[in-house]
This record gives C-alpha cells, structure tokens and sequence, in this order.
C-alpha cells in the first residue's frame, strides 16, 4: 500500500492534506477525508487500542471487535474471509476495503503528522487539538513498535 501526502491547497478538504492512493483505495483515502479534524486525536487513540470507529459515513472495524456475524458479512462485501492482521473500512459513496493494519497505522501516523505541519499554515488551530493530536501519535507509535 503506498501512498503520497501534500498540502492542500483547497479549501473543501478539511485536514489540509491532501492523500493520493491508487483508486482501489479510494474508501480508504474517502473515510479518513470524512473524519473532522478536531475529532483526529481521538479516532488516533481510538485504532490504537485496535477498537471500532465509525459514524454515519465511514466506518474503520478490527477483526478482533467484530462478531462472526459481522466477519460474514465483511465476506460478502469482499468475497473472502477477513484476516486477523486486517482492517475492513467502508465508505457510504466510494464501498469498501480490506487492508492491513500495520500498514494502515503506518498511513494514519503520516497522515496525522502532515496535518500537524500544514493545518496552521492554512487557519488558526487551537494549542489543545495540537497537543491532543502529539499525545494521540505517541500511543500509536508505542503501538507499532510494541505490538
């Protein structure tokens, strides 16, 4: 999965970020999009521990917070059996994903950090949200070296 960050220069994305991905990922690249910004440092904790999130557009479920019921239904949209190590994200307008979670972590943790870089030079950020956002990262990163 690879992918490529740069300031945004429109002002209809609400991160200041602009995330270009190949278009089989374009549920992925639309679900973080529809996350607001001020609610970033929580959806970081949030996968951190590996824990569902979701709202009425997108939704980010872990294999190990999901019933059997929901695996099977993961199977229909994807047409195979979910694994552990995976992410299943769903998107209301673009579908559907299954991707791994390192690699997905990876994403977010430099997707966060480019917000922290190019929001200010865009609007007025709160000091809060930035040091909500450092507190956010660091768990996520102890995460991913840790396991």
């Amino acid at each position: 999965m690879k992918w490529v960050l740069k300031k945004s220069n429109g002002t209809d994305n609400p991160h200041a970020v602009e995330l270009k991905m190949k278009p089989e990922f374009d549920p992925l690249v639309a679900a973080i999009y529809t996350i607001d910004y001020e609610l970033f440092p929580e959806f970081i904790m949030v996968i951190s521990q590996s824990e569902n999130w979701g709202f009425s557009d997108a939704n980010f479920r872990f294999f190990e917070a999901m019933d059997m019921n929901e695996r099977t239904a993961v199977h229909g949209f994807e047409g195979r059996e979910m694994r552990p190590s995976e992410i299943f994200i769903s998107q209301e307008q673009t579908g559907t994903i299954l991707v791994e979670q390192v690699e997905f972590n990876q994403l977010v943790e430099a997707y966060a950090q480019a917000m922290l870089e190019f929001m200010p030079q865009r609007s007025r950020i709160d000091f809060s949200w930035t040091i909500e956002m450092l507190k956010a990262l660091a768990i996520l990163r102890h995460r991913m070296q840790n396991g």
